[in-house]
């Protein structure tokens, strides 16, 4: 049986340039009394050359065969005209996002500001008058929310230490080109720091209301207003050439500092270079990490210092963020038109709005993360009397509790059980606790929309029973109209509309409602804020850095701390 095997794959095998010895060309089937005979030795013979097993091996084709058989079938003209046809396809679908603004009348503004007069400026600077303070490893590339957490902080060090603090532009990418490309659409590469926001971090007026020889209604009267005003990084390139510059090493910071330690030893650390008038803290290493922000006891310290200065009291949105904010008035529906303009409360408040910041997009994979490594909320969201508590060892101990006393089902819903007995988490492994852990992580920073609605549900009544409003005037709050934070897509963001109008909510509007221009359209993000900001209530993404830096300000403005609230 083998033997005629043999010879049937021996007829498979025959050479192309051969057949037409071998069989008909009608059907193709084998016929032995139609066609010459196959010699017996052609199958088994025992010799191992080339010519006698060729109808046993496959045939071998080199690199240069296969480039051949492409080139066959691809020329060149043809393939010239695919690469045409692609690179339009794909600059059409760039394109149809739009060609991002210039922001140019913002940079002249940013120009024309007073402590931007060369002339005066130098004569300053040989009488010691002046001082400046540039930090080089400052955020890029990263979201609006790091790098001004990050600016806010360095702004007060320099304030601290009499010296004009140096901001930038944010810098989304590095490129010498207006514009790059972010997930197939185009982006401005920088945009000017004061179309996000206005005070001293960005060449405003420093107005210190605890030290009236300070503030710009000083005897010094205009010179005492400028000196201290933080210059852009181009002024301070002019003012300050490589060679005048006194470099501090940014890895002499202490990590074992916590909180308002830390800035204070910066503050001594300048102290020490007092005379010299222009400093540059090199990038060698990140001296407020994202560490610093994420710790309750490292950034609540700081906060508490940082909220009775210039930086937050005369801190403000840009005209461009504020003007947004007017624009959509009919989005917002305040009872008063007045909050829209008023920067201080109760008069700011939009009374009866809840603003909620539910982070979607790419926020999955993030999520993922923050479960591998049981991270806890951002520092400020952890500020006494905001929100509840994230507590995932405490969730933890709960479900072996609820466990044992039977009353739960492994994932941590149960009844639980106070009298149960209380295990330590170390008898679970780290597997078993993050499929545990999963759900709680989730539902407080990807939560599904009955979730959402049930949260919401739950702050409406909770601040409904409240004796005070997030005014700081009496009486019970009435919650009717939200508004979304939000990157989710329109489709899912309409599903949630429904989900929480038929849950009681009157007015349901979001992100994706409001009217912006050009140069708006780029700083939406900022615009959200702002709109959050002179919200009734909050209720925020625990994780982010957007919501912890929205209750900073609140809580800035006086806003009481149980108006903020978590998913």
């Amino acid at each position: 049986m083998s033997t005629y095997w043999k010879i049937f794959r021996g007829y498979r095998r025959l050479p192309q340039d051969n057949l037409n010895e071998y069989h008909h060309h009608d059907d193709g089937d084998y016929d032995s009394s139609s066609s010459p005979s196959i010699p017996m030795s052609t199958f088994f013979s025992s010799s191992s050359s080339a010519s006698q097993n060729r109808f046993h091996r496959r045939p071998h084709l080199s690199p240069t065969n296969y480039l051949r058989i492409f080139f066959h079938y691809f020329s060149i003209k043809r393939l010239a005209v695919f690469l045409v046809v692609l690179f339009v396809m794909t600059s059409a679908i760039i394109l149809s996002s739009g060609i991002p603004p210039s922001y140019d009348d913002i940079w002249a503004y940013e120009r024309s500001l007073p402590q931007h007069n060369l002339t005066e400026a130098f004569g300053d600077l040989k009488w010691g008058r002046r001082k400046y303070l540039r930090f080089e490893g400052g955020v890029k590339g990263r979201g609006f929310n790091n790098v001004f957490q990050e600016a806010l902080i360095l702004s007060y060090v320099a304030y601290l230490t009499d010296r004009a603090f140096v901001f930038e532009d944010y810098v989304w990418s590095q490129t010498s080109f207006s514009s790059s490309i972010d997930e197939w659409a185009l982006r401005p590469s920088r945009i000017p720091f004061n179309a996000f926001i206005s005070g001293p971090t960005t060449g405003g007026p420093i107005i210190d209301i605890t030290n009236s020889s300070s503030s710009s209604s000083s005897s010094n009267g205009r010179e005492g207003s400028i000196r201290k005003r933080s210059v852009n990084l181009e002024f301070f390139d002019a003012i300050c050439p490589v060679e005048r510059r006194f470099v501090i090493n940014a890895s002499e910071s202490p990590d074992d500092k916590e909180g308002q330690d830390r800035v204070v030893w910066w503050k001594d650390r300048l102290e020490k270079v007092r005379d010299e008038p222009c400093v540059v803290v090199d990038d060698s290493k990140v001296i407020f990490d994202i560490d610093f922000f994420g710790s309750p006891n490292h950034i609540i310290p700081a906060f508490d210092s940082l909220r009775t200065s210039p930086i937050l009291t005369s801190f403000t949105w840009s005209p461009l963020i504020l003007s947004a904010v007017s624009r959509n008035f009919a989005v917002l529906q305040p009872p008063s038109l007045s909050s829209l303009y008023s920067q201080t409360p109760p008069s700011s408040t939009i009374k009866g709005l809840v603003a909620i910041h539910l982070r979607r997009g790419d926020f999955f994979g993030h999520c993922l993360y923050l479960l591998k490594w049981r991270v806890k909320y951002m520092g400020l969201n952890m500020y006494p009397g905001v929100g509840k508590d994230f507590d995932p060892d405490e969730y933890l101990r709960q479900v072996i509790i609820e466990n044992e006393s039977g009353n739960g089902d492994g994932n941590g819903n149960g009844n639980g059980n106070e009298g149960g007995k209380s295990n330590s988490n170390e008898e679970l492994d780290e597997k078993e606790k993050s499929r545990v852990l999963k759900p709680y992580y989730f539902e407080h920073c990807l939560p599904e929309i009955d979730q959402i609605v049930a949260r919401l549900r739950e702050v409406r009544e909770e601040m409904g029973s409240s004796s005070s409003s997030s005014s700081g005037e009496g009486g019970k709050v009435d919650l009717k109209r939200l508004y979304i934070l939000s990157n989710g897509k329109a489709s899912w963001l309409n599903e949630l509309g429904k989900e929480l109008k038929g849950d009681g909510w009157v007015d349901v509007r979001s992100t994706t409602d409001l009217r912006l221009d050009k140069q708006q359209k780029y700083v939406s993000g900022a615009i959200d804020m702002a709109i959050a900001e002179k919200a009734e209530v909050f209720i925020g993404n625990g994780f982010s850095s957007l919501s912890s830096n929205i209750v900073m300000l609140r809580l800035a403005k006086g806003l009481p701390p149980n108006s903020n609230h978590f998913l």
